[in-house]
């Protein structure tokens, strides 16, 4: 009973401040948003550049053996990236392309992933240039898939589409700065507001 009567008072106390502060809180939920939109157009254009491949099953079987035809194809699938990521992809790449990367730097910038429970894999790499990305994940790519025919002894990861140049650059990360600048105005407008209050109460003490 107790707590329920506590949990009541806290909600009337923040219900109370929400009516008194709102515009406070709504102020700095812009300034948040605002100061968020300031730094993102601070930051230099990332361009993404993707492949997608093609991770095509050794044996297919009916019935209970598909489980088994599946389980071994995502276990092919998870190998090929842990290939991709290896450094004797990313450093010949880096060689062939006579780039001025190092491997932490380049492994950073990849992105690798299985679509879903499809046996489709997508290759994305980020680059401040545009044609740059594109070669480098093409040049990924073709490494990767010529290493994991030596090492697995296959020929079952296929390209579907080659990367191409990108004009439009990747905000995601941008839209993610958005979300934290405005859930840290909230945070600071409701503060702000708690302090009001409780100066404003501790006004009303002292006059009595």
């Amino acid at each position: 009973m107790d707590d329920s009567l506590e949990l009541k008072k806290v909600f009337n106390t923040l219900f109370s401040m929400l009516k008194k502060r709102y515009l406070i809180i709504i102020l700095f939920l812009l300034l948040g948003i605002f100061f968020s939109l300031l730094y993102n157009n601070s930051l230099p254009k990332t361009y993404k550049s993707f492949t997608t491949l093609y991770s095509k099953p050794n044996l297919v079987y009916d019935g209970e053996d598909n489980y088994y035809s599946s389980l071994m194809n995502m276990r092919q699938s998870k190998s090929f990236i842990a290939i991709t990521k290896s450094r004797k992809v990313i450093e010949t790449v880096i060689e062939k392309l006579n780039l001025d990367y190092e491997y932490d730097f380049v492994l950073k910038n990849l992105k690798i992933n299985i679509e879903g429970d499809s046996d489709v894999i997508t290759l994305s790499y980020f680059d401040l240039n545009n044609e740059k990305a594109k070669n480098i994940a093409n040049e990924i790519t073709n490494v990767a898939i010529r290493e994991a025919n030596n090492i697995m002894d296959t020929k079952n990861i296929v390209i579907i589409d080659n990367a191409t140049i990108s004009n439009k650059y990747d905000c995601k990360k941008n839209n993610g700065n958005i979300i934290i600048g405005a859930l840290m105005g909230i945070i600071l407008g409701f503060s702000i507001g708690f302090f009001l209050d409780l100066l404003e109460k501790n006004d009303k003490k002292s006059k009595k």
